[in-house]
């Protein structure tokens, strides 16, 4: 899966039975890779991927997205707070990736300047 872009989204029990043609236009714009039954709120949490969806890092859940109908086509839009965790959940990932970055710069630079302390120790030995 080279594209990532991952969302999550609920479809009621009562629209699977009565709106077929609603759950079939959903379901063109979406590959579901898992669907779980949820009796607490009586429907179907799917996880897919979609060009609706945004980019999700590996290791990170996937946003939940509000399925919204606008004149006559389905568009998947994402939750308020779900987006602003998302959000911030991938500046993390940014930072941490730049921080990562910076150290394994840093711990370049230290071995470097070591190796450098070594040579000059040994040519100081040797003029002894």
């Amino acid at each position: 899966m080279n594209d990532r872009r991952l969302g999550r989204f609920n479809i009621d029990f009562r629209d699977i039975q009565k709106r077929q043609d609603f759950v079939r236009k959903v379901m063109d714009r979406v590959i579901v890779i898992k669907a779980e039954a949820d009796y607490v709120t009586m429907s179907i949490e799917y996880v897919g991927i979609s060009p609706d969806f945004s980019v999700v890092e590996p290791g990170c859940i996937p946003p939940k997205y509000q399925i919204v109908v606008e004149d006559d086509e389905v568009k998947f839009v994402m939750d308020t707070l779900e987006n602003r965790v998302f959000q911030v959940n991938t500046e993390i990932r940014k930072a941490l990736k730049k921080t990562k970055k910076d150290l394994e710069e840093t711990i370049d630079f230290l071995l470097n300047e070591h190796l450098k302390l070594k040579e000059l120790e040994g040519l100081i030995e040797e003029q002894t």
